[in-house]
């Protein structure tokens, strides 16, 4: 895995939204890579709150790039 880290900015509506999607793989994912993944995004989409983030167009979350990819996949589904 690369140590690259990139960024992704969520809204509290959107991680509301995602927040029981992965709830759900951090328990039933069918491998331990993606219950892992999904703990790790579950806890920043936990630390979004119902704020004005100004300038920025929400929370900033940091990450290596597996984890920004599955977080992208399954914001652009929900």
């Amino acid at each position: 895995m690369s140590d690259v880290v990139h960024s992704v900015f969520v809204s509290y509506d959107e991680a509301q939204r995602m927040i029981p999607i992965f709830s759900w793989y951090t328990k039933n994912g069918q491998w331990k890579d993606i219950r892992n993944d999904a703990s790790k995004i579950l806890m920043e989409l936990r630390k979004v709150r119902d704020i004005d983030y100004s300038p920025l167009p929400g929370y900033q979350i940091l990450m290596q790039e597996r984890c920004i990819d599955f977080l992208n996949d399954v914001k652009h589904q929900a």
